[in-house]
């Protein structure tokens, strides 16, 4: 449901930049890039093809990747803040006397 929420918004600050037939295809190949990796992982599960193997596996890649994303996540609004910060100290100064 986010993904439609913040739709919007992006391809808002991306039609600048690019069409929004380019913008859309970037996000839907960002999916399937990411569903290619899970069904690769999914079947090369090693010489031991038990379920719990797969599972330990698949499960390892959802975490890593959820973890990578709230590390960007992160930096980003970190980012944000401190761009924020910054601006309103220059403005802060611009309109001191």
């Amino acid at each position: 449901m986010s993904f439609f929420d913040l739709l919007p918004e992006a391809m808002n600050l991306g039609l600048p930049f690019y069409t929004p037939g380019t913008l859309l295809s970037f996000a839907a190949l960002g999916f399937l890039l990411y569903l290619v990796l899970d069904r690769i992982q999914l079947l090369h599960g090693g010489h031991d093809h038990s379920n719990d193997v797969r599972a330990v596996r698949r499960g390892t890649l959802g975490a890593g990747s959820l973890a990578a994303h709230s590390f960007l996540d992160g930096i980003s609004i970190g980012l944000a803040a401190e761009m924020q910060f910054v601006l309103k100290a220059k403005l802060a100064t611009r309109t001191l006397p």
